[in-house]
């Protein structure tokens, strides 16, 4: 009687937890609707937010993993000169599940879509973060029409997993964190307590709305989704070459060369900072950019050196 008695007290609790859980991602949810629009096909629909003005249409593509809120300093800077959109991936932000995996074309596909939904035959400036600026070339390669610059902020090289030590092991194990992630934010267990969600650089509406898309929405699916296809969409970009149209100008903000702010032992710190500086100067080189290299050795230059990526692309915009 006794074991029976605890029994029906922990499944009491965990029914109490469950409908406390759904609740509060159900109020979550309400108090932060997306901010943009929805648009794309019956099959999943992607929130792309824009403000602004202008005859140009700035697109940011955020990194792997991340999505419109990542660029919230930078679009702010830039609604005061011209029409500026971010936008989510499938599965993450605001943005629906694709049932279709994650592959380099499928991205690629999206993006077009985004951009035939907002661009109204505007010139375009394509700014890609990290895994976003292989996404970028990649549409660029395929669709140079009306792009009139390309913004690369710290790019992801497509060598750079056969390059970057325990680079692979840390992104199979990173999908299999958010595989486990998936199940706690389903039960509402992260919207319980979503201000403990941590988030670096993030203040204000942006961290409060990053942290309710991670407690109410398919975030950690859709994380899992793009973690599992990244090695392959390396590859795929290896097999794609790097030649894009001559007329079409490319920048890559590089972070700093110094050692700051990365973890790890002496010589892991040196190794891979040198490792991270020479795939950058490599990507440079082989897609003829004029290269910056930042101050801060932030791999977020968007969050840390907002004017830095903002003056970069304005000189576009004003030429």
């Amino acid at each position: 009687m006794v074991f029976l008695s605890i029994l029906l007290s922990i499944l009491a609790l965990a029914v109490i937890v469950y409908f406390t859980g759904q609740y509060a991602k159900t109020n979550l949810a309400k108090k932060f609707p997306p901010p943009g629009k929805m648009v794309g096909s019956t099959q999943h629909r992607l929130h792309v937010n824009c403000q602004g003005q202008g005859p140009v249409t700035v697109l940011l593509e955020a990194g792997l993993n991340e999505f419109s809120v990542h660029w919230h300093r930078v679009q702010t800077l830039l609604v005061q000169h011209t029409k500026t959109c971010a936008y989510d991936r499938a599965g993450l932000g605001w943005s629906e599940i694709n049932q279709n995996p994650s592959t380099l074309q499928n991205m690629v596909d999206d993006l077009q879509l985004v951009i035939q939904s907002i661009n109204e035959n505007h010139p375009l400036i394509l700014v890609g973060h990290s895994y976003g600026a292989l996404i970028v070339r990649r549409y660029a390669q395929l669709h140079p029409e009306n792009i009139r610059a390309l913004v690369l902020v710290d790019p992801a090289n497509e060598y750079m997993a056969d390059r970057l030590t325990g680079y692979r092991e840390a992104i199979t194990g990173a999908a299999s964190q958010f595989k486990s992630l998936q199940t706690i934010a389903t039960l509402g267990l992260m919207a319980i307590s979503s201000g403990r969600i941590p988030a670096a650089q993030l203040e204000g509406q942006a961290l409060e709305q990053y942290r309710a898309v991670l407690a109410t929405g398919s975030f950690f699916k859709g994380a899992y989704a793009e973690s599992c296809t990244m090695l392959d969409n390396l590859a795929a970009m290896q097999q794609f070459g790097s030649a894009l149209k001559s007329e079409i100008p490319v920048v890559i903000l590089s972070r700093g060369r110094s050692s700051q702010n990365v973890r790890g032992t002496i010589n892991d710190i040196l190794d891979q900072d040198d490792t991270w500086a020479s795939l950058q100067d490599d990507l440079a080189n082989r897609l003829n950019a004029k290269q910056i290299v930042a101050e801060k050795n932030d791999h977020h230059l968007q969050l840390s050196e907002p004017k830095l990526v903002y003056k970069t692309i304005l000189s576009f915009i004003e030429s």
